[in-house]
């Protein structure tokens, strides 16, 4: 999201020190919300929609504390940031583990506020020493709140239920956008550890030297710009569950950092001298082959082993399309609570058949904002397929119409593609893994000039050919073939050898 979409409200009875926060943030592009009466500013919450709230904690009215209860009952996924004249690192671990994401100690440079900021917008803590914001949260979660009743959906529900009743490490493999986050949020909650914190870290979006201090946590002057002692996020997550999100983009060097600490269950933090035990259930979460990481020598094998222990994989949009409806009836109900409009919206039948047929590259997260886009601009309560085209301003290509011959072989490669990371993935034999994109050259001789083991190929002028060698010597080349018979890839009768 760009900075200038995102929302900071900033609460201090002090004018100066708003006035002086305001036009910081502004200059970093951010959209500032100041507020002198803090009342005012929890009135203010669901008209202001903040992504982070920057509060103080000593004021007339209502203290900073107060602010943090109001903040997590609106939204318990809303960051909030304290400003203390005086902390001490037990105040500060007390009210991180409180809910909220973290201090800045009066006086403060304005790049200890915008680092701040970055680690707010790249980190989750979902905990709060408020019972009943507490019991709200640990029910919206659940793994029976997660949607879809597609067959694909309810096998990953049965494994889920059976893996958040133990403590191993969990990996969840998918696309962008297909519900990693929600998938562990679901694991944590319905776990023995829902009491305790959920705590989440973004590896791809916090450059090495912070994403260590975030992880570890750092001691004063340990280097330039550590003001003060900060707990690490591995260290606020005592007890509960952490989410390294994107972790296939963890450089190497913390990643041998973080083996350690998952090996011994106790970190040191950036600076400091003293091992600190910690007691966390581990979820990563990628959208990268890490096998394929692992060969480029961008991922250690070692670290992999110890992540992949139960591994999670959520199908693209594209391949539980009978989700859809359902899917799109949950965001039109959760756009009329968040935005307090009773709006009724209905898609007609070939309203709905041209949202199923668009292939979703960016799968529930795409669809979910086209979704809040069409909710927001349609007048009209009923919309077939011209409404819904006219309103996004432009046409969506479906899967039918995206390449000659009326096949995508783009869904083709994909599906390919994670079949084979499937199989990198759960298996552990090297010689088993060695099922690559050059054994895919066997299967499949569709396209002229094309390989699937090229990833520069452009995949959308497939040409024809009158048979293709499908090999049936493993579950990848039966999944494969499947897959080819449903896009009707092949003419005539394919040549099958069974190897």
């Amino acid at each position: 999201m760009d900075k200038k979409t995102i929302p900071v409200m900033i609460i201090d009875d002090e004018e100066s020190i708003l006035n002086f926060m305001s036009k910081a943030l502004k200059k970093e592009g951010y959209e500032p919300h100041c507020f002198v009466e803090p009342r005012l500013a929890t009135a203010k919450l669901s008209t202001v929609n903040p992504q982070i709230v920057i509060t103080d904690i000593v004021m007339p009215t209502m203290n900073g504390l107060q602010v943090l209860e109001a903040v997590k009952q609106f939204n318990v996924e809303t960051n909030v940031i304290l400003i203390t004249a005086h902390a001490s690192v037990e105040s500060a671990i007390s009210a991180m583990r409180g809910g909220a994401f973290d201090y800045i100690t009066k006086p403060f440079e304005i790049d200890e506020l915008v680092v701040t900021l970055k680690r707010a917008l790249s980190s989750k803590r979902l905990n709060t020493v408020f019972p009943a914001i507490e019991k709200k949260t640990q029910s919206m979660y659940q793994v029976s709140k997660l949607i879809g009743n597609s067959p694909k959906m309810h096998e990953i529900y049965r494994l889920l239920e059976k893996v958040a009743k133990s403590d191993s490490t969990v990996l969840v493999v998918g696309e962008s956008g297909t519900g990693k986050e929600m998938v562990a949020r679901a694991i944590h909650y319905s776990s023995p550890r829902k009491s305790n914190p959920f705590v989440s870290v973004n590896c791809a979006s916090l450059p090495d030297q912070l994403l260590e201090s975030e992880l570890f946590g750092h001691e004063k002057g340990s280097f330039t710009g550590a003001l003060a002692t900060k707990p690490g996020l591995l260290e606020l997550a005592h007890g509960g569950s952490f989410l390294l999100d994107e972790v296939g983009d963890m450089s190497l060097p913390v990643q041998a950092k973080l083996l350690r600490a998952l090996q011994e269950r106790e970190i040191k933090r950036v600076g400091g001298i003293e091992n600190i035990p910690v007691d966390v259930r581990i979820i990563a979460a990628t959208s990268k082959d890490l096998q394929a990481e692992i060969e480029k020598k961008n991922f250690r094998e070692d670290l992999f082993y110890r992540l992949n222990v139960i591994p999670i994989f959520l199908p693209p949009l594209r391949e539980r399309r009978e989700d859809i409806p359902e899917l799109i009836s949950h965001f039109i109900g959760y756009l009329k609570e968040k935005y307090h409009m009773p709006k009724e919206l209905e898609f007609l039948p070939d309203g709905m058949d041209y949202l199923m047929t668009y292939h979703w590259p960016g799968n529930i997260r795409e669809l979910e904002n086209i979704v809040e886009r069409i909710f927001m601009l349609a007048e009209k309560k009923s919309l077939g397929r011209d409404d819904i085209v006219q309103l996004l301003g432009t046409e969506l290509r479906s899967v039918k119409d995206m390449t000659r011959g009326g096949t995508m072989l783009i869904e083709l490669k994909n599906e390919t593609e994670n079949v084979l990371k499937r199989r990198r993935l759960s298996r552990h034999s090297s010689n088993r893994m060695e099922i690559n994109f050059r054994q895919l050259n066997g299967f499949i001789l569709v396209v002229r000039r094309c390989s699937i083991k090229s990833k520069s190929t452009t995949w959308n002028r497939p040409v024809f050919r009158t048979k293709c060698k499908i090999f049936l010597h493993s579950e990848v080349g039966k999944a494969v073939f499947d897959k080819i018979k449903s896009f009707r890839l092949y003419r005539n009768n394919p040549k099958i050898i069974n190897a």
